[in-house]
């Protein structure tokens, strides 16, 4: 930000207000708005705290943060990558989940998250970095499941009601997470 200032952070703020309002009068044709993002807002590795970019999460003076048009928009789920693990989040806004309290339930097969009313947050940034893997400290209380083996995420978005994601363990050569994401017709 030093060296070019705000406006090119203002501009990008600006085209994804934009896009996201734009993406939501078309939710009746493409219901689900499905965004990628390099650092995870949540996370509970030990490279990273509990709240780890909150800069780019809430933003600062007049910097706007991005959680707060997630939320507004309706953004179904939000992959990120940058941390050499998997986590996947309950539905999560404002450090607040809708679920959990904070474990290693992975392949919890009432995993369904059905109208949520904020984002869920998968941290997929296991697909064979050569760096050392990094190791957990205590759960993020909205973290459903999580992660060191290396893998990949695979998800299929069936209909315009159900999306599917499951984590695939390339040590275990096994499927490690299983989820749904469901919702209604107009939600």
């Amino acid at each position: 930000m030093d060296e070019y200032g705000k406006a090119p952070i203002l501009s990008q703020y600006s085209w994804l207000t934009s896009d996201l309002q734009e993406a939501n009068k078309n939710r009746a044709t493409r219901p689900w708005i499905i965004g990628y993002q390099h650092r995870p807002f949540y996370c509970s590795n030990t490279e990273c705290h509990e709240d780890d970019e909150p800069l780019i999460r809430k933003g600062d003076h007049d910097i706007p943060g991005l959680e707060p048009v997630y939320i507004s928009n309706k953004i179904d789920l939000v992959f990120c990558g940058h941390m050499h693990s998997y986590e996947r989040f309950y539905p999560i806004a404002n450090l607040v989940s809708n679920g959990g309290n904070g474990h290693d339930s992975c392949m919890d097969t009432s995993s369904v998250y059905h109208n949520a009313a904020a984002p869920a947050y998968i941290v997929t940034g296991s697909a064979g970095n050569h760096d050392p893997k990094f190791p957990f400290g205590s759960p993020h209380s909205g973290s459903a499941c999580r992660s060191r083996d290396w893998g990949y995420t695979i998800m299929s978005v069936y209909n315009h009601t159900h999306i599917h994601l499951y984590q695939w363990s390339v040590d275990q050569k096994r499927n490690i997470d299983d989820v749904w994401i469901t919702k209604d017709i107009g939600h």
